[in-house]
């Protein structure tokens, strides 16, 4: 574990109203929101990985190997949480999975102690089916994510923004309230989303590439559940969606960056 003090933390959604979702993100990524804390701590695997080497490749399943891969992993995010949370004690916090040509780390980036904890909505975005930002958003599983590996689901951001997002099909709101199942076919869906992205719009490009994987616990959150949000360049992401996506799939993405959370009477908070 080491110490950052180049924080950079996730990036703000204010822009002009005359720019579209992907344009604002362009725009935004040059700002930096401040934080109380000036560091923030980072954890490494025991060897260079890139993330999808770590996790077995796109393809791997428990039976090729006894459980090997899925163990280093589980067990790695395990003491990241229990290191963080129970001994630390910090339970507000970003845990973002980050890497480089060198590979990559998990960084948990403290949230200020003066932040609200999310506000309750009247029914949960992520677990009612009935909401027509969910109907909108939620994506079909890759063809490659084994039967036994579906516990989540998959959506589009709700505000239209470069990024692909997974949640537990439970209610959960904590990395460490997943079961260990849970926690590695998260992640191995990322993957595999990234994956299938590139295949389907024969990009040029043959390394998955990501600008971080984030989940928010506590009061860094402004939904109750559990959300890891795969930050794509507004780039690549606009790639994936002019040369990869459906018509299908362009109309929700459109629907969404009309703003139809704001008009989603599901959606809306209460006390």
């Amino acid at each position: 574990m080491s110490q950052w003090t180049d924080m950079e933390t996730e990036d703000s959604a204010v822009s002009t109203k005359s720019q579209n979702p992907l344009q604002q993100q362009r725009n935004n990524r040059q700002e930096r929101k401040n934080y109380s804390q000036v560091y923030s701590n980072k954890f490494f695997p025991n060897a260079r990985y890139q993330f999808v080497d770590f996790l077995g490749g796109v393809d791997y399943t428990f039976s090729q190997d006894k459980g090997v891969v899925f163990n280093r992993v589980i067990s790695f995010f395990r003491d990241i949480t229990n290191t963080i949370e129970l001994t630390k004690g910090i339970i507000h916090f970003k845990l973002a999975v980050e890497q480089n040509l060198n590979g990559f780390g998990v960084r948990i980036i403290e949230a200020e102690k003066s932040l609200k904890p999310p506000r309750k909505t009247l029914n949960c975005i992520s677990c009612d089916v009935e909401s027509e930002t969910n109907k909108a958003s939620m994506l079909d599983y890759p063809p490659t994510v084994k039967e036994d590996m579906k516990l989540h689901n998959i959506w589009i951001d709700a505000k239209a923004r470069s990024m692909f997002i997974i949640t537990p099909i439970r209610h959960v709101e904590r990395l460490s309230e997943c079961t260990d199942e849970e926690v590695f076919s998260m992640f191995s869906l990322a993957i595999q989303i990234l994956y299938e992205e590139m295949r389907a719009s024969d990009a040029p490009w043959r390394q998955l590439r990501f600008e971080r994987m984030v989940l928010n616990h506590g009061n860094s959150r402004n939904v109750e559940h559990l959300h890891l949000k795969i930050r794509v360049p507004p780039d690549d992401f606009e790639y994936y969606m002019n040369h990869g996506w459906n018509d299908a799939k362009k109309q929700k993405y459109s629907i969404l960056a009309s703003g139809l959370y704001k008009r989603d009477e599901r959606l809306k908070k209460i006390c």
